[in-house]
């Protein structure tokens, strides 16, 4: 309603909108209302069973998705020099809000990692790249 208003008054169909003094109650937002269990989420990384480098590489990225909690739109602009094994971390660059900001990453997250930079990733590079995560054609993953 006060979208519509606003655009009949920036229209000249009406003086003014009559809609801005108006308060719309709001839902509150809240967190889901399920969670889902480790067995759950062991059944759905056993889905990409590292059968080809592609899988390899999807396996590494749910893996270090579910490790650190990321979003996706995090996970697509990781370089390789993003992840000390060393000390289990991982930098995000221009995260949310685009604030750069250091996580903790689990061990398991960190060998797959390590095994799709050994097995995987050269045999789907095409070219020289810092991406981590590259397509199936060679070129860095994009969020779509």
């Amino acid at each position: 309603m006060k979208a519509w208003f606003k655009w009949l008054a920036r229209e000249n169909h009406i003086l003014y909108s009559p809609a801005t003094d108006l308060e719309f109650p709001c839902e509150p937002k809240s967190l889901p209302r399920t969670i889902l269990s480790v067995q759950d989420m062991e059944a759905i990384l056993a889905q990409a069973e590292p059968l080809t480098p592609k899988l390899i590489r999807d396996r590494a990225a749910l893996e270090v998705l579910y490790s650190c909690g990321l979003r996706r739109m995090e996970l697509v602009g990781f370089n390789t020099y993003d992840f000390d094994f060393a000390r289990e971390l991982l930098m995000v660059r221009e995260g949310k809000g685009k604030k750069d900001r250091v996580v903790p990453i689990g061990q398991r997250a960190l060998a797959w990692v390590d095994k799709y930079l050994l097995q995987a990733r050269p045999l789907l590079l095409t070219q020289d790249l810092a991406a981590l995560f590259v397509s199936d054609y060679g070129e860095p993953v994009t969020a779509e």
